[in-house]
């Protein structure tokens, strides 16, 4: 939220930290203070990322995607939501697609783990492209 002005920062905080405690114990509930936050501020990434955490976890993939796609337009460079379409995408076949979110979250974050790991899988299993995967 460091870009955010501070009033939309004071007012979103308190509210994306209760949905964020939600997540795991009441999920249906996050999703909900989720979806609300990211319809009082479409400007911000992070509850339009956790809304499609919890879509995909849903198996909700199309709404989930959505949401990760509007995360992505608030902010081009985060990278979770970059490598969650990477593997929506994966896991619906479109490897083409697949390989270019992780390399987006990989520019967007050279250390994320998760992108790393998913492309390399993706090279080695979807794509039988070893060097590729030994390289990630």
């Amino acid at each position: 939220l460091a870009s955010v002005p501070a009033h939309i920062e004071r007012s979103a905080m308190p509210r994306f930290r209760a949905a964020l405690q939600l997540m795991n114990s009441q999920p249906q509930d996050a999703q909900k203070a989720f979806a609300a936050l990211a319809r009082e501020y479409p400007m911000l990434s992070g509850p339009l990322t956790d809304l499609g955490i919890l879509q995909a976890r849903n198996r909700q993939p199309k709404a989930a995607l959505a949401s990760f796609k509007r995360a992505i337009e608030a902010n081009p460079l985060n990278a979770v939501a970059l490598n969650w379409c990477g593997t929506l995408y994966k896991e619906a076949g479109d490897f083409t697609q697949a390989e270019q979110f992780y390399l987006k979250a990989l520019t967007a974050k050279p250390d994320y783990a998760a992108a790393t790991l998913n492309l390399g899988i993706l090279y080695e299993v979807a794509l039988a492209r070893p060097a590729e995967a030994l390289n990630q």
